[in-house]
């Protein structure tokens, strides 16, 4: 049981430090919030237009993000 969880765990951190931007939750990664109409479009307030945020447990690996 535990040589599984620290299976996982470990995997999990090589994926973060390979990748460590997953898709924007707010835009599903579209870089736009659509608003409640078509007139409100413009660029996501929370990934400022990036369409990525930083995984959790990213920072551990890189200083710069």
């Amino acid at each position: 049981m535990m040589t599984a969880l620290i299976a996982l765990v470990v995997t999990y951190l090589i994926g973060v430090a390979l990748w460590p931007y997953a898709r924007c939750r707010a835009c599903r990664g579209a870089r736009t919030s659509r608003g409640s109409n078509g007139a409100r479009w413009g660029i996501c307030s929370r990934c400022g237009g990036s369409g990525e945020r930083i995984r959790f447990g990213a920072r551990l690996f890189r200083k710069n993000l």
